[in-house]
């Protein structure tokens, strides 16, 4: 008996057409194919989807796009010009630096190079904040003071007071939302 390969043919395919799927297999009833018409055959790739990072590698993947300085905090030193910056996440923040020895400097006062990364987000963010209210309260920013500038992340976020950022931190994304719904509202109408 001579055996052919069958095509690969999907699942949900052999279902909706109704074929039997012992001939399909090859089984019971065999004979040569290659004289029907043939349904839609599909192709076999090795292209498998990457699980999705975690961790410090998510932290990394999500805020190395918008990382604002282009140059190590710590040495001041052009990120990349000694080889590729070594990325350190601290409290959900992504810090870079232009070598791993910088991050023993770093350790001995995150806050002060902490504050570096957060003036550069608010220093290259702020002309294009898309909101004119505060994402918690709805309230006008400006209309109790100056309004309180905090960076989630790589991403600046502008409450009407200090006193939203508790309400802020019990559900970033939905609140991160507003600014994104706000910025893609003010893109298209800029088109």
């Amino acid at each position: 008996m001579n055996r052919k390969l069958l095509p690969i043919v999907p699942l949900a395919l052999v279902l909706t057409a109704g074929i039997p799927l012992i001939t399909l297999a090859g089984g019971a009833g065999q004979h040569d194919h290659s004289t029907h018409e043939s349904a839609s055959k599909a192709e076999v790739t090795t292209d498998i989807e990457s699980p999705a990072p975690t961790g410090d590698e998510a932290v990394i993947a999500e805020q190395l796009p918008t990382y604002p300085l282009s140059v190590c905090p710590v040495s001041g030193k052009e990120l990349g010009k000694m080889g590729e910056p070594a990325n350190h996440v601290y409290e959900g923040r992504l810090v870079r630096f232009c070598c791993s020895m910088c991050e023993g400097q770093f350790n001995e006062d995150p806050a002060a190079y902490v504050a570096k990364i957060d003036a550069a987000v608010i220093e290259a963010q702020l002309p294009t904040y898309p909101l004119t209210v505060c994402p918690v309260s709805g309230k006008e920013l400006g209309g109790m003071g100056e309004p309180y500038d905090h960076v989630h992340g790589t991403r600046l976020v502008r409450f009407c007071c200090g006193m939203c950022l508790d309400s802020f931190n019990e559900d970033p994304a939905a609140h991160l939302a507003k600014i994104d719904a706000a910025a893609i509202a003010a893109s298209e109408e800029a088109e």
